[in-house]
């Protein structure tokens, strides 16, 4: 069994399933960690014996290879992680530049927010309406999330996780505009401006696309 559960591992590993659950860089630890595993099961192999507790052992592993490779989970919804509060989880804020020529104007048309516009996340569009208000207001700002309708309070959700999702951020954005035909945890890419709200800072809407689920859909905490 402990054979068998040592190769599951590697197969979500190797075949990139894992990144549903953690972050790139954890692939080969993954690896590593299933051909120990298949190493501990042929020395037991090899060993022989037995022993009373051997029967619910199996079972037990069984259950794990089982949720590895039959009934795996898929990644987080937008119902799921801990809710990002500025207050609380200040390790997002992120120090950045705002190029010249995204500096739109708050008249701006849809046109030129989406030319021009910067790209962030939801700690990003948090820093810079707290620390620089005065020239964020005319920011071409493009975010990329999931959709959550949130009871006719739109939102973009992403999730930021330090090593898996087991210990996802889940960040939030406010969306002003109009938003019709969209499902909840749809993929979109929105394009817009700061809506002024330095308490639950949001983005009033210039234009949106539906998008596919990106290869990496979790953020890190190397993300700048």
């Amino acid at each position: 069994m402990l054979v068998l559960l040592g190769g599951a591992m590697i197969v979500v590993a190797a075949t990139g399933d894992s990144l549903q659950y953690v972050r790139e860089a954890m692939t080969l630890p993954l690896i590593l960690a299933g051909a120990v595993v298949v190493m501990l099961g042929l020395a037991g192999l090899r060993g022989g014996g037995g022993h009373r507790h051997t029967p619910r052992s199996f079972a037990l592993v069984g259950i794990a290879i089982a949720f590895l490779l039959v009934v795996r989970p898929g990644p987080l919804s937008v119902a799921a992680g801990v809710t990002y509060d500025p207050a609380v989880q200040s390790r997002v804020q992120q120090f950045f530049e705002i190029p010249r020529e995204a500096v739109v104007g708050e008249n701006a048309s849809a046109a030129d927010i989406e030319a021009n516009a910067l790209e962030l996340h939801a700690g990003q569009l948090w820093y810079a309406s707290q620390q620089l208000p005065d020239s964020f207001a005319g920011v071409a700002v493009r975010m990329l999330g999931q959709f959550d309708p949130n009871d006719g309070d739109p939102q973009l959700v992403r999730f930021r996780i330090t090593c898996c999702a087991a210990d996802a951020l889940r960040l939030v954005t406010p969306l002003s505009g109009e938003l019709d035909g969209l499902a909840e945890g749809d993929w979109i890419e929105v394009f817009g401006q700061w809506d002024g709200d330095t308490t639950t800072p949001g983005l009033d809407l210039a234009s949106w696309h539906v998008v596919e689920t990106p290869d990496h859909p979790y953020l890190t905490i190397r993300d700048a």
